[in-house]
C-alpha cells in the first residue's frame, strides 16, 4: 500500500466500515533502499482521505486495496 491507492475500510472498524477512502500519508513516512533491500518492513499505519471529507488513521489489518495508483 502507498500514498495515493484507493483503500476500503474492512468491518474491524467499528465507525467507517465499507466506506472508501485514499491514502494520504504513511507510517514510517520513509524507507531507504538499504532497508527495502534487507526486507524492513511495509508501511504499517496510514492517514486515509475518506469520501465523506474526514481524514482518519488507519492500521494495515483494517484497510484493503480496491485500486493501485
Amino acid at each position: 500500500m502507498k500514498v495515493g491507492d484507493l483503500v476500503k475500510i474492512n468491518n474491524t472498524s467499528w465507525k467507517y466500515s465499507g466506506e472508501i477512502g485514499i491514502i494520504l500519508q504513511t507510517f514510517p513516512l520513509v524507507r531507504s533502499v538499504e532497508q527495502e533491500a534487507s526486507g524492513a518492513p511495509e508501511p504499517f499505519a496510514f492517514k486515509v482521505l475518506m469520501s465523506c471529507g474526514k481524514i482518519i488513521s488507519k492500521l494495515r489489518n483494517q484497510i484493503e486495496v480496491v485500486n493501485e495508483n
